[in-house]
């Protein structure tokens, strides 16, 4: 009769293991994430910026990091896989868009919804919600840097500041 609730017990554990464990959710490296998006964070936050290039350079840096969690969880979550995807082959073309385009396109999901993904399917602290934001949100900043860089408008630092600190809060729950 012992055998069985050990057996029980082992059983339970394991299941508790299994359904806390969420290794995909490691997938991308929040530290490294972290310590570029900070850094942004602290330029942005002086209101002024002196190397427009090297912010640029550091969202890019933030999106290649996202790249790579991006694939290791779409790989592990085929359901997530075509949006994630997605994003993550238009991320170079997003940088380039008029602010307007941008906003339609990514941040209302519009570019998505074409495909048919609904972007509002994901809560905000949903892993691929998140994912989604790492790719996007750095695309959005490079956006404002080049506004940025003809305009000098505090108010663009502001925005970016805001965008900056948002992703921050979201990545912290990964």
């Amino acid at each position: 009769m012992k055998p069985f609730p050990l057996i029980l017990w082992m059983q339970f554990t394991l299941a508790l293991f299994c359904l806390t464990y969420q290794p995909d959710l490691l997938a991308l490296d929040v530290k490294s994430y972290t310590q570029v998006a900070k850094k942004s964070f602290r330029t942005t936050r002086r209101g002024r910026i002196r190397n427009v290039e090297r912010l640029i350079d550091q969202q890019r840096q933030l999106i290649r990091l996202a790249i790579e969690g991006a694939l290791e969880y779409a790989e592990n979550h085929p359901g997530d896989a075509k949006m994630l995807h997605l994003t993550i082959l238009n991320t170079v073309r997003m940088q380039n868009l008029p602010e307007e385009q941008f906003t339609r396109q990514w941040l209302n999901g519009g570019y998505l919804r074409s495909h048919g993904i609904n972007l509002d399917q994901y809560q905000p602290t949903d892993p691929p919600r998140i994912l989604y934001q790492a790719l996007v949100t750095p695309a959005h900043v490079i956006v404002l840097l080049k506004q940025y860089k003809t305009s000098r408008s505090a108010a663009l630092i502001g925005t970016i500041n805001q965008k900056i600190s948002a992703l921050l809060k979201a990545v912290a729950a990964l």
